[in-house]
């Protein structure tokens, strides 16, 4: 069996919630010392969750090929579809978002690396979209002519439309995290503000924020400070509040080089 055929069309890779994306391409290497993984802060155990629902999902593909395959013809076919060099080839074609891993400074991502955070990716489609969506991607993944009438966005009808994007770390190999949502912009939807909290209390750090106002009431000038475990971070000015905030996070993000 060819493991990796041209393909026609490259299926779309189903888009995660914020807080799932972030686990993903959180490597173990950047997991604190003494920690096991259990509390989820970190790819190891979704990736474990991913390969074997893949494993599922291919071993059900190939059962129901025509003509049927034997045991061994079924085991060495999936095999070969979960070799190193077919899930190398798969994840390139996705390189624009899979390059994205977080890993420890000094750390480039293997093989060993890639696949692991692929399979976490895996993990998470099932875990949160359903096995369904997991399904039909790696069916298409492996026959690109599997239901190509039926193009799905991998997001159900009940998710948030604020969860509908994926997030996308912009630095690869180490470098801190950033605050962008693939397709919507952090400067004036608070992200800045769920990101400094989530990477804050990843860090076992506090945030604080501090702010005042000037002006005339109808016509006035905000301005707010950022304080992480008491000490100034950022600063942020606008005519609204919560503006004031968003800036003043996305200043505090650049000045701990976590954006």
């Amino acid at each position: 069996m060819e493991a990796n055929p041209p393909l026609t069309r490259i299926p779309s890779l189903p888009d995660l919630p914020f807080n799932i994306a972030l686990q993903v391409f959180t490597d173990i290497s950047l997991r604190r010392k003494g920690e096991d993984g259990s509390n989820r802060t970190d790819n190891d155990v979704l990736s474990v969750v991913g390969q074997s629902a893949c494993d599922t999902v291919l071993t059900t593909f190939l059962y129901s090929r025509n003509p049927p395959l034997s045991v061994d013809g079924l085991t060495a076919a999936r095999d070969e579809l979960t070799s190193e060099k077919t899930l190398l080839t798969w994840i390139s074609y996705y390189r624009g978002i899979m390059s994205n891993i977080r890993c420890m400074p000094g750390i480039e991502p293997t093989p060993e690396i890639s696949i692991r955070a692929w399979y976490a990716y895996m993990g998470g489609i099932h875990l949160v979209l359903g096995h369904h969506i997991l399904d039909r991607f790696v069916r298409q993944l492996v026959d690109p002519s599997y239901e190509e009438s039926r193009p799905s966005t991998g997001v159900p009808p009940s998710l948030p439309a604020s969860q509908r994007q994926i997030y996308v770390p912009t630095h690869a190999g180490g470098a801190p995290i950033s605050g962008v949502l693939m397709g919507q912009k952090p400067d004036n939807q608070g992200h800045c503000i769920s990101l400094l909290h989530m990477m804050a209390t990843r860090n076992g750090q506090r945030v604080e924020y501090e702010s005042e106002s000037s002006g005339p009431r109808h016509a006035l000038a905000w301005t707010v400070s950022v304080l992480v475990n008491g000490e100034w971070k950022g600063q942020g000015q606008a005519s609204s509040k919560q503006v004031a905030k968003e800036e003043a996070a996305k200043a505090a993000l650049s000045t701990l080089g976590w954006l």
